[in-house]
């Protein structure tokens, strides 16, 4: 009894320890692309102020200047964090990404063939939930990472009046799309793209050799 014990008290803990390591993760990502609609949002703030601030003297033009500046700073820092972020966490989702085809694969094929009875079904159904929802957790801020990074070239590019800025303006501006349309991407080792692509191709591979198992059974 003392070992049964045990055993679920370290289940549990390791659980715990993988939820919480996951969703540090996944905090720390969607607190990036957080800081990409701010951006955006600066961006727009900006253009409309420009529209609507024709006539203003050359004081409040430098002061929307300095604001654009910062924002353009901002946008820089937070690209070179992205960066560091990824090659912080990309070996973890490199194993994650090798681990998840196989195990849904193999936990499907075992609630399939049912094993030794309704618990073994019940467990491999969590241990097919879980790692699901791992891979998920992996794919779905990598995806809006993507999106959110390249709005900024958008937004940058139609919502602010080029024709109302100096040489200098439209130049750095310019340096903001082209940076901008380089997608901020949760790599997996650098090799592949954490997307809800990725997860759909995850998946599918894993039914695919799941089929394959039950054929080689059946003959």
């Amino acid at each position: 009894e003392f070992l049964f014990i045990s055993q679920c008290l370290g289940m549990l803990f390791a659980a715990l320890f993988v939820i919480g390591f996951d969703s540090t993760i996944m905090t720390i990502i969607m607190h990036l692309i957080g800081q990409f609609r701010m951006i955006s949002l600066r961006f727009k703030v900006i253009g409309r102020k420009i529209r609507d601030g024709a006539k203003f003297d050359s004081k409040c033009k430098n002061k929307l200047w300095l604001e654009m500046e910062s924002c353009i700073r901002h946008h820089q820092d937070i690209l070179n964090l992205f960066q560091y972020v990824d090659e912080l966490i990309n070996p973890i989702t490199f194993g994650q990404l090798l681990l998840a085809g196989l195990e849904i694969c193999l936990s499907g094929f075992a609630i399939i063939e049912g094993g030794n009875g309704g618990t073994d079904v019940v467990k491999f159904s969590f241990l097919l939930v879980s790692m699901i929802m791992q891979l998920m957790i992996c794919c779905w801020p990598g995806e809006l990472a993507i999106r959110e990074s390249t709005n900024i070239a958008r937004v940058v590019f139609y919502e602010i009046p080029w024709s109302m800025l100096t040489c200098s303006e439209q130049r750095n501006l310019a340096l903001v799309v082209c940076r901008a349309q380089k997608q901020c991407q949760v790599t997996a080792l650098g090799l592949q793209t954490m997307c809800l692509r990725k997860f759909c191709e995850v998946c599918n591979s894993a039914l695919s050799y799941m089929a394959l198992l039950r054929r080689m059974k059946e003959k």
